[in-house]
């Protein structure tokens, strides 16, 4: 990725509620996200990736989608009644048709299809850094 260095440089000032049930893969990425966003917390389901939702109102949402107590397409739905353009990223180990489609329809800013490399990550990052770094001037 050509792009790391400016993805490292704009992503200091985000905040990230990462949503992810996998401890394995959870430790993992936190681990790597918290060298790159200013905070980042944690939530090992849907339902309380909501109620963390809620109290911390990130800048970023990363979540699986395959979760118990509720699955990560109920709460893009619920985290989209709250705020309409909140920035979404789904990792997931289902890449059937209509699941990507479903979850595309609720207007996700990417998703990633685990296991992922890294360079992956950081591609899907970068698109969504940038947008939200995008201020369009007004007229």
């Amino acid at each position: 990725m050509n792009n790391i260095k400016e993805l490292y440089k704009f992503s200091k000032n985000f905040t990230v509620l990462y949503v992810e049930d996998d401890k394995k893969i959870q430790n993992s990425m936190c681990r790597y996200l918290k060298k790159i966003f200013k905070s980042v917390d944690v939530a090992d389901d849907g339902l309380h990736g909501l109620e963390l939702y809620n109290k911390i109102n990130p800048d970023i949402v990363i979540t699986d989608l395959s979760m118990p107590k509720m699955n990560g397409t109920d709460l893009i739905k619920s985290i989209r009644k709250i705020k309409e353009k909140q920035s979404i990223l789904v990792t997931t180990a289902h890449n059937e048709p209509s699941l990507i489609q479903d979850i595309k329809d609720h207007s996700i800013d990417g998703y990633i299809i685990k296991p992922f490399e890294f360079k992956n990550l950081n591609e899907e990052l970068y698109k969504l850094i940038k947008s939200l770094n995008f201020k369009p001037t007004s007229i």
